[in-house]
């Protein structure tokens, strides 16, 4: 038989873990999400990303210049885990938006999704994805 000390740690673990997909909200985690930019045209592209927070504040800015047929990979901004509009913008003109919500895993906890950029891409002409998470 367990004794009630092992009983009450079991059980408060047990509603940690309940609890803490909930804690993203009080802005106390913070994540840093990958940002990939994929080019499979032919033709070199400007790319510019920005993320804004659910307040309407800039969190991140970036612009790429992407030169044919090339693929780009870095760390993207850290942001309090929560909810934000992505946008990306093509060569100035062509505009795609990405609403970001976190993700909550039951291991490793609540994480932002991953950023993804794809120009001539499987879903058209230029799309702002997100995807997966981290562990």
């Amino acid at each position: 038989m367990p004794s009630r000390r092992a009983f009450a740690a079991g059980a408060a673990s047990t509603g940690l873990a309940g609890v803490s997909g909930c804690l993203w909200r009080t802005g106390l985690f913070r994540d840093t999400p990958t940002v990939y930019v994929n080019n499979y045209d032919d033709a070199d592209h400007e790319v510019a990303l920005s993320v804004v927070a659910a307040d309407g504040s800039e969190a991140y800015r970036d612009t790429v210049a992407m030169p044919a047929d090339t693929r780009y990979e870095r760390d993207g901004p850290t942001l309090a885990v929560g909810r934000y509009t992505v946008t990306g913008t093509l060569d100035g003109d062509l505009v795609d938006e990405y609403r970001m919500t976190p993700l909550d895993t039951p291991i490793w906890g609540t994480r932002l999704p991953d950023l993804i950029l794809e120009v001539d891409g499987e879903l058209g002409r230029f799309a702002v994805l997100g995807s997966g998470g981290k562990p």
